[in-house]
Formats: C-alpha cells, structure tokens, sequence
C-alpha cells in the first residue's frame, strides 16, 4: 500500500481533473448511447444499417481468415461503402458482441470520444487567450450539447470517423501554420488520404482543405509582401513545396491503400448518378440550418466575429477554420447539392467551435450581466439538445413542433419557424406497427418454404426491401427470405424488368412508398403501375387475400405468380417501363435485360466494358435482351468466353434478331467445346428487328452447371 499511495501523492490535482473530466465524458457517452439505442423499437434499413452489416462480415471473416480480411477490406475501397472504418471497431465487436448497442457503443467510442477530443485541442489554438484546459472540457461539454454531433453516429452512421480525421489534419496544421516542418506535412498527408477511404464523399473535404491552404499562404504573403518582398516570396514558395508535399503524400496514401478506390472514381460519372438525390441551393441552406438550429448558427457566426474583433481568438486560426469549413459548406450546396444527416459530419467542427467562441467572448469581454448571458446560451443549448435528440412528440401540437428530416430529400414532419430555431429532431426510432411488419415477415417466409424469390415494390421509410431484410435478420437470426435487389433512384438503378421476371411473389404497398421526390423514382412507382393497372404482365400473377396494415395507412397487397411470363410480354412489359420511366435511361442501366426466370447470372461493368456471367444447364438456358439502338442492316456479337471453373462442353451460343412480338427474323448459332478462353462472334442480318437476343446454354441431357463469363460484350454495327 505505500508504493501505491505514494505514486498518488505524485500525481498532481490538474492530472487528477483530467483524469477525472475524461471519465465524464466517456460514462456521458456510454450513458446517452445506451439510453437512446435501447428507446428504439425498429428496423433498421438502408444506410442505418449499412455499417453493422459490413462490420458482421469483416469480423466474419477476420475468424476465418485476418489476411484475406484485409485483402478483402482493401478491395472494398472501391465500393460505396468501405470496410476500413470497420477494423478499428473489431476489438468492441469481439469482446462484446454484435448486438445494435454493442456496435453504436463500438461507433461512439472509438470514433466519436476521440473527435471530441481533437475538436477540445483545435479550441485551445482558437482561443489562445484562455486557459487551456478549461477551453478544452468546455468544448467538450459543447460537443455534448450540440444534437446534430450525435444523430450520424446514433442512426449508425461511422462518418465521424472521416470527420475525426480531417479534425486531426486541421489540428496538426494549426501547430505551425506557415508548415515548416517536414513531418507536419507527411502527418496532414496521411490524414487527408485516408479520409475519402473512410467515406467517399470526403473527397470533397480534401479539396477545400488544400484550397484553404493555398489561400492562407496566399494571405499570409500579401500581407507581408510591403514589409519584405523578398522574404515574402520565399516563405510562399517554401509553403508551395510543403503543400506539394502534402497532395504527394495524400495521393500516394489513397494509391496504396485504395487503389479501387480510384479505378472507380475513373470510371464512375457520381454526379449523374446522383442527381436524383440533388436539391436546389436553398433546401441546401435550409436543411443544414435547421438541422443545427438556425440559432446555433448566427451565435457561432457572432463566435468568430467578436472574437477576431476583441482579439480573443488567433487570426490565424480563424481565417484557416472558416476558410476550410466555409468552402467546404459552399463547395457542397453549390456543387454537391446533396443532404443527409451523415453529411452534416463536414461542418460540425466549423459551428462547435464558433459556438466555443461564442461563450468564451462572452466570459472574457461582459463585465455586467456576463452570468445572465452565459446562463441564456447555457439554457438555449440545453434546450436545443432536448430538442434535437428526445422523444418529444408531444410538441407535435404546439408552436415548437420539431423538424424531422428523413434518410434523404423530404422530410418526416415539417417543423413551425420557431421550432427552427432550435435542431431538428433526431429522436430514437419507433414503429407503431412494428408488430404488423413481424406478421408480414412471418406471412411471406410460410409462402416461401423453398427460398422462391420475392421482389419487394417500396421505397419510403416506413417500407421499403431493406426494412424487410432487416426484420428477417432481426427475428431469425440469418437471411431466410430470398429476397430479390432493389431498384430504388431512377439516377443509379434499373429498370425492374430482370427482377420482376424472376419474382415468384411481388410485394406492393399502397399508396405508392417513396423517399425522394416521385418523380425520381419512377423504377419504384413502374410496379405499383403494373398491378394497379393491370398491365399484360400482372396476369401473370393473383393477389392474394391476406392485406397488411402499416403506419400513415399503408396497405401491403402479394401477388403470387400463377404462369411463366412470355417472351413476348417480357418484351411489351420492358416497352413499358422505358416509356413509363421516360426518356432518360436509368443510370445503372446496362445495354442488356435478363429475359428468363433463372437468376444465376450477373452483368457488371469495368473498365467502361460490361461483363456477363452465368450458369448455364440444359434444363434452363439463359437470355438477354440487347435494349440499345440496333444498327441499319447487319451486327456483329463479340466478346471473349472464360469457363470459370470446369471446361463448359457442348456450350451453345445463339443469337436472334426478333420483333417487338418476340417473332424470329434471323438467326446465328455456334457450338463451343469450351476448354479454354475463346473469342465469340456472331454476325446477324437484322432487317426489320427491333431487338437481339443472345441465349447461352449447354447442349447435353445433363444438370451439371456450365460456370463462364462473357468479358467485353458488345454489339457494333458491320
């Protein structure tokens, strides 16, 4: 006992305050994740539950292998959701479990504690002025009050990752903002290319970051360039070098760790596809502001202002901060144009620590009513985090009715214009018809005892294909449901055509289910069409008597496939939707449709090239329909045939030019013993055709599946 309490004796009062305040946040955090997750009674759906999936496959696989789960991870890079934020939260996830609040916990602790952190040591630079340690917890106790810097990581969202690193880069920029240390700017490199790895779209926070740079050593040199010109442009040139070195080191940190990363911004036009989610410059502003408070942001605007005006604050810190986060805001409604709550990660640093400032002026600058007036912005914030982040429903019938925003564009609920002022809601999620989904999970796995397929016509929030994946996971344990993908943004996806021929049940809600405005989700709104309308191919299917009741009067029909559907209704049914969708081709849109019911195929694109692959026997031969303009008079097929994992023998190849009826005008055929890779071409008369269809199939009395792919597929003209 005396070694031990002499060590105690030699550690001081401010460690032990430390020590102590760090135990506060981290029992805050654990608290407030534990009181909000377990206040949820829901499914989890698209992107709120993206993450945890991702996590549950990389631990998987860490089990069974931790090389080939790196493997893995580092090709994810080139997916729209990366693994790597995953690999820090593995320690929790084995330790503890993959329950909701094991993982949310595993979020707020490894990523958002340590940003909170790093933002409490960018505010000892801003305000140099005060005492460190008490700017440090009183930005920490900011963070903690301010709602929008927990909704991300409570919707299950591991932005504040990407967001913790760029807070990094800015801290370690802010140690010496004229960047003459060499390891400073490798150190912001690294920090930089690892961003976007995290989550793409901080891409964009790169780019403003290394603009802002620029112009502060721009700033920096005019303002020194009377006084010394001379050393005015050697600093600029030895701050141009350092940031070469920092965009050298940022590039060469993506290259090595993601690779894919870049071969899919290459070849991937985002901004077409997503212009479906973009929003005008005032939904911008709007959604942003309320989703803070619109008086959040006017006192942290007042933070930077009085402060460079009293002098309280560093000038250099400030221009640096507002000129980052401030591009980065107007790069993004301007440029960008799109919104979500994980979004809102880009410019939570910018209002904390203008909301930091805000109270620190106060308390340095008022002589009179200081108190009073911290004691107003104290009871605002407090308020404000009431607000943003409680079950307040019962002010759903008063003048401070909150804003709920939902997953994308349109909102839950509409808030009044005072409740503006205040955050936007994000409270924990509940179903009222929570057990009415159960009893729609239950209804379809009896219908469906041998895996049939089932194509899930919805996009809202209260139901959609994910929400139903997520209650077969949630009451099973594992995937029961065979579950067909989802076409959901007329800018990404497809026509529905593929799925809708395979789909032994469609599953379709009433009124029609969207999340983004209607208009851009026509590849949803086609299959409420086809049944309520009774299109040529909905006499393919009966509806079936048992009708589900959700939520804001949502009724849940089935129709269960009673036939095949025709080649030729398959044919009338894809004329349809391409004229119900309208002249733009969804985005995600390849030049062939699936027009049989097998789905062991898939199409992709690579290299700006599509790829087919397919298993083919001779029960079940398989077809594609080429959708694309055809030339005048005659077409050549080509493309080059891999077997994939035993020599496909006898494989057939057939190539015909048919009619909107589905009639035969010409035909190619090749017979292939197919041993190893061969090049396939197939060259067709095609007068009077309005389409080609390829079919693959192995010609022998057998069951065994014939695995290949067909690499760069393609139709010119001859």
């Amino acid at each position: 006992m005396r070694p031990f309490s002499r060590s105690l004796k030699n550690v001081d009062h401010q460690s032990l305050s430390q020590i102590g305040l760090f135990t506060g946040l981290l029992v805050i955090t654990i608290a407030l994740v534990i009181l909000y997750v377990s206040s949820e009674k829901t499914f989890y759906w698209w992107d709120y539950t993206t993450y945890q999936r991702l996590l549950d496959e990389t631990e998987s696989a860490f089990r069974t292998s931790p090389l080939r789960a790196l493997i893995s991870t580092w090709r994810s890079a080139g997916s729209d959701y990366g693994k790597y934020p995953t690999l820090l939260l593995l320690p929790l996830r084995f330790a503890f479990g993959e329950s909701r609040l094991v993982y949310i916990l595993s979020v707020s602790l490894v990523y958002f504690v340590p940003f909170t952190l790093t933002l409490a040591a960018i505010a000892t630079q801003l305000i140099p002025t005060a005492q460190p340690n008490h700017v440090r917890w009183t930005t920490v106790l900011v963070t903690i009050a301010t709602p929008i810097a927990w909704a991300p990581t409570l919707r299950g969202y591991v932005d504040i990752g990407a967001a913790l690193l760029m807070a990094l880069a800015v801290y370690v920029y802010l140690q010496d903002v004229r960047l003459k240390s060499r390891r400073q700017s490798v150190a912001i490199g690294v920090l930089l290319g690892c961003a976007p790895l995290f989550r793409r779209h901080y891409a964009y926070a790169v780019i403003a970051f290394l603009v802002a740079l620029g112009l502060q050593a721009l700033i920096d040199a005019a303002s020194q360039w009377r006084q010394s010109p001379r050393q005015a442009g050697r600093e600029l040139i030895n701050r141009g070098l350092h940031i070469g070195l920092i965009v050298v080191v940022s590039l060469a940190t993506i290259v090595l760790f993601g690779r894919h990363f870049i071969l899919r911004i290459l070849h991937n036009d985002f901004s077409s596809l997503y212009t479906s989610y973009e929003v005008s410059l005032g939904q911008g502003l709007q959604y942003y502001g309320i989703s803070f408070g619109w008086v959040a942001c006017l006192i942290a605007a007042l933070g930077y202002a009085i402060g460079l005006k009293t002098r309280i604050l560093s000038s250099s810190a400030v221009r640096f901060i507002v000129s980052f986060y401030g591009m980065l805001f107007l790069l993004w409604v301007i440029k960008v144009k799109t919104i979500g709550v994980h979004y809102t990660t880009h410019f939570t640093p910018l209002i904390i620590l203008g909301l930091v400032a805000f109270g620190w002026t106060i308390w340095l600058t008022l002589k009179k009513n200081r108190r009073l007036a911290l004691g107003i912005f104290v009871a605002y914030l407090a308020i404000n985090l009431i607000i943003g982040l409680a079950p307040v429903s019962g002010l759903d019938r008063t003048f401070l009715r909150p804003t709920r925003f939902g997953m994308s564009v349109l909102p839950d609920n509409t808030g009044t214009p005072l409740s503006e002022l205040f955050a936007a809601n994000n409270a924990p999620l509940r179903r009222t018809d929570y057990n009415e989904v159960v009893r729609l999970n239950r209804y379809l796995v009896s219908l469906t005892p041998n895996h049939e397929p089932i194509y899930i016509g919805g996009s809202s929030a209260l139901f959609n294909g994910s929400i139903i994946t997520s209650t077969d996971q949630t009451l099973h344990h594992k995937q029961v449901l065979n579950l067909l993908p989802v076409e959901d943004v007329d800018s990404r996806d497809r026509y529905p055509i593929d799925q809708l021929l395979q789909a032994e049940y469609v599953v379709v809600a009433e009124p029609f289910q969207y999340n983004l405005r209607p208009a851009e989700q026509d590849v949803v709104k086609v299959i409420n069409e086809i049944f309520a309308t009774h299109w040529q191919i909905a006499q393919d299917f009966k509806r079936l008597p048992e009708v589900f009741r959700l939520t804001n009067g949502i009724t849940v029909n089935i129709y269960k496939r009673q036939r095949s559907t025709s080649l030729s209704t398959a044919i009338n049914t894809f004329e349809a939707m391409r004229n119900f969708v309208g002249s733009s081709r969804p985005g995600g849109q390849f030049d062939w449709v699936a027009t049989t019911r097998t789905s062991g195929y898939s199409l992709w694109e690579q290299a700006d090239v599509l790829n087919l692959a397919t298993n083919s026997d001779a029960s079940q031969s398989t077809s594609f329909l080429y959708i694309n303009p055809l030339p005048k008079t005659r077409a050549k097929l080509t493309a080059k045939i891999q077997p994939n994992d035993r020599p496909c023998r006898h494989l057939v190849t057939r190539l015909d030019a048919i009619d909107r009826q589905s009639r035969i005008l010409n035909t190619v055929q090749q017979d292939h013993d197919l041993a190893q890779p061969i090049e396939l071409s197939l060259l067709i008369r095609i007068e009077g055709a309005d389409y080609l269809l390829l079919t693959i199939a192995e010609n022998l009395q057998s069951h065994d599946r014939c695995k290949l792919t067909l690499n760069s597929l393609n139709i010119i003209p001859d």
